[in-house]
């Protein structure tokens, strides 16, 4: 294959899918306080109105690489035997969906941002929005772990694609996300949109979980000798199989 071809390869585009995972998201650390007035929102954004002006257009033109990670990890779990159609779809459906999770909060900030001159009130509002916008979107990440949970479980060859360790990423650090789901009735405690549970641990583990999953579906690319297919045949497999297992159309009788 020419230098051309190499750099045009299936195979390269999926190493560039594994690295969007490394896209910055924007600096919202640490975040503002549920507790403050009006008048102190927009005191601290006044002050740091470049500040949130940058991070808000990063959040929202980082998100967007999102698809593409999900999009590169659905593909290689087709390459799992047998494996049904409907999991990878769901995977990279709910990838696709998620991106919003940081593209709308990243436009709402935006606005919130653009006007600090009008009512005070109206700012915080905006503000909250974006906080309890953007922590309360999780269940698409929740679906999207789990199939992709799912898939590797069910990977019972010598060698699976993906390490099985990765199983608990997928399991455990999702239902870490569940408590955010309160952050809009209180602004105190673990729970408030700014406490240990709502932001912290999430998005810690969650960033934790994107390096995790970049850096396996890379290995999983490497070690696809079969990338313009798509398709990993195994001993057991006919080709008809793994044909199926990616989502060929079964005859059916009428």
């Amino acid at each position: 294959m020419t230098l051309y071809g190499q750099a045009f390869s299936a195979k390269t585009f999926q190493y560039c899918c594994a690295a969007s995972a490394n896209a910055p998201v924007g600096d919202f650390l640490p975040p503002m306080s549920p507790r403050w007035t009006p008048q102190e929102t927009v005191d601290f954004m006044k002050s740091h109105h470049m500040r949130i002006a940058w991070g808000g257009s990063i959040l929202m033109v980082g998100g967007a690489f999102y698809i593409p990670l999900s999009c590169g990890i659905s593909t290689q779990m087709r390459r799992i035997p047998n494996l049904h159609v409907s999991i990878p779809m769901v995977q990279a459906h709910c990838g696709s969906a998620s991106v919003w999770t940081f593209m709308i909060p990243g436009i709402i900030v935006c606005v919130a941002n653009f006007d600090l001159d009008r009512p005070i009130e109206i700012t915080q509002a905006f503000i909250q929005l974006f906080w309890i916008g953007f922590f309360m979107a999780w269940p698409t990440f929740f679906i999207q772990n789990f199939a992709f949970a799912f898939a590797i479980l069910a990977d019972t060859r010598e060698k699976p694609l993906f390490p099985k360790w990765i199983i608990g990423v997928n399991t455990i650090i999702p239902i870490l996300f569940i408590p955010a789901t309160a952050c809009h009735v209180t602004k105190t405690g673990p729970i408030a949109w700014d406490g240990i549970m709502s932001f912290w641990v999430p998005g810690c583990l969650f960033s934790l979980q994107v390096f995790i999953e970049s850096a396996c579906l890379a290995r999983a690319v490497y070690y696809d000798d079969d990338h313009e297919k798509g398709i990993q045949l195994n001993e057991t497999d006919s080709p008809r199989t793994s044909q199926l297992a990616i989502g060929e159309p079964k005859d059916f009788k009428a």
